[in-house]
């Protein structure tokens, strides 16, 4: 499966993806039957369905999109197929107002092999979600 450093590198060019809102690299690093849950899609059937969903909605409110690899949880399994990546993000929501409030929230994904990819994997499962306010 993968290693470290291919998850790594995953996701240091989908945090370039978002940041230079290339749909089309950012597609190109997720399986066409992903499944998604988002910021603001409640859930997403497939690639098509996710960028339309969520990333169309979100990416271009969005500067300064950046993930936190120094805390990153990161997982890949010898004998296992999927790998997967717990990680914490940051951005500024770009608000038509002026104020540009910065966002926190922290994503899980899940990897599958895809072996004629940059990365030799692609995500068949990612969950973004902003960090949640207070406490309990």
């Amino acid at each position: 499966m993968a290693t470290e450093a291919e998850v790594r590198d995953w996701l240091v060019e989908f945090a370039e993806c978002v940041r230079t809102k290339d749909y089309e690299r950012g597609r190109r690093l997720f399986s066409p039957g992903v499944y998604s849950f988002g910021t603001v899609a409640e859930a997403a059937a497939g690639l098509d369905q996710l960028v339309a969903t969520q990333w169309r909605q979100v990416w271009g409110r969005t500067r300064d999109f950046t993930i936190d690899l120094d805390s990153a949880v990161i997982e890949t399994g010898d004998d296992s197929p999927f790998s997967y990546a717990m990680v914490s993000w940051r951005s500024v929501k770009a608000d038509p107002d002026g104020s540009d409030p910065e966002r926190h929230g922290r994503a899980t994904l899940i990897f599958c092999a895809a072996p004629n990819t940059p990365h030799g994997i692609r995500a068949c499962h990612s969950h973004f979600s902003k960090t949640p306010p207070g406490g309990l």
